[in-house]
């Protein structure tokens, strides 16, 4: 009747306000949300390949092609239907067990407090959640998995979908209502940061009847809307560089650009590609198969542009680490070797690749 239908709701909107205080304190609970808790990897064999398109068929004509998706779970503090699930948002690389589900505050100090479930997708196209083999060689159209065709699955929307529909199968597997006036309604908080957070915010935004609240750190919305340059951060990183140690950021400009660019200029075969490798202590081995098998005249720029993403990352990575800025942080230690004087500069960006604390 409607007393009861008032009272669920009043019980649910308690929750949801209590659990939005305790999602705030993720803010200061740094050490829980750098780890992972290492779990048993789960598989949900019924996954849609393109959520977007209703008339998908396959070379058999079956609708709707399906794949495997990994993920994780933990049902270890779940009372049962009426509690929350806590939906980890995966994001841009693969989920091995050992890390399993990603922030410890959530699955083992929320979920007690909840008595909640946790759930965790891998996110499309990484680790071993594959929906299709793309052919990025074949630029065919009426061929399913040519490049342009898989460039249509790989979009945060097809993910989001991918972690609905993962959820409305966990939700019915552990008898939860679908109804959120009934006593039995799990509710559902996503749970993410950087990118997750921005899927996170996402999926409370596209999909609120799914979703009852959002919980979204460093979440770079403004990229993903369009109001900010693409080079935004990495001219932000730049600045911090310089306030971590003065001239480091024209240090690293002139190692990687003025220094080093004439060897990769160099490369006309695999055989160079090789050899300049050698240079910078990269093993042949490590070099992805797609950069060995690029055009001969090509393949040079190609290695360049992919050693300066990971230098990019790099940076971005200890930038997000730097704090207290002072002289133990790793950026501080990076600057350091491209400011070394008395280093050959193939010998600081080896050096730099290695890693500051090895």
């Amino acid at each position: 009747d409607a007393m009861s239908i008032m009272i669920s709701a009043s019980k649910l909107i308690s929750k949801l306000v209590t659990l939005s205080l305790l999602l705030v304190r993720l803010s200061f609970f740094k050490s829980y949300t750098t780890a992972g808790v290492p779990s048993e990897p789960q598989y949900y064999n019924d996954q849609v390949v393109d959520h977007l398109n209703h008339h998908e068929h396959d070379h058999y004509h079956h609708v709707r092609r399906r794949w495997r998706q990994r993920y994780y779970q933990s049902d270890k503090f779940f009372v049962g239907p009426g509690s929350p699930i806590f939906l980890i948002m995966g994001g841009e690389g693969a989920i091995e067990p050992s890390t399993g589900l990603y922030y410890p505050f959530v699955v083992d100090h929320l979920a007690k407090y909840f008595g909640a479930y946790v759930l965790q997708p891998e996110h499309r196209f990484y680790g071993v959640s594959q929906p299709v083999n793309c052919d990025f060689t074949n630029e065919n159209s009426s061929n399913s998995n040519s490049t342009s065709n898989c460039t249509n699955y790989m979009t945060s929307e097809q993910a989001m979908w991918d972690a609905v529909t993962l959820l409305q199968y966990v939700q019915k597997k552990n008898q939860c209502s679908f109804d959120k006036t009934n006593p039995d309604y799990c509710p559902v908080i996503t749970v993410g940061g950087s990118y997750p957070g921005f899927l996170s915010a996402m999926m409370r935004v596209r999909f609120p009847q799914y979703v009852d609240m959002a919980y979204s750190a460093s979440a770079p919305m403004g990229f993903y809307s369009q109001n900010v340059n693409q080079f935004d951060y990495y001219n932000h990183i730049t600045q911090v560089t310089e306030k971590s140690s003065k001239g480091c950021s024209d240090a690293i400009r002139s190692t990687i650009v003025a220094d080093i660019v004439p060897w990769f200029d160099m490369i006309q075969s695999q055989k160079d590609l090789v050899d300049v490798a050698a240079k910078f202590r990269i093993c042949p081995r490590t070099i992805p198969q797609y950069i060995m098998d690029e055009e001969d005249d090509k393949m040079g720029q190609l290695f360049y542009d992919e050693l300066m993403m990971v230098v990019g990352y790099t940076f971005a990575n200890y930038n997000m680490a730097n704090y207290p800025p002072d002289e133990r942080t790793s950026l501080y230690h990076a600057c350091q070797i491209f400011q070394n004087t008395n280093l050959a500069p193939e010998y600081k960006l080896s050096r730099f690749l290695l890693g500051v604390d090895d």
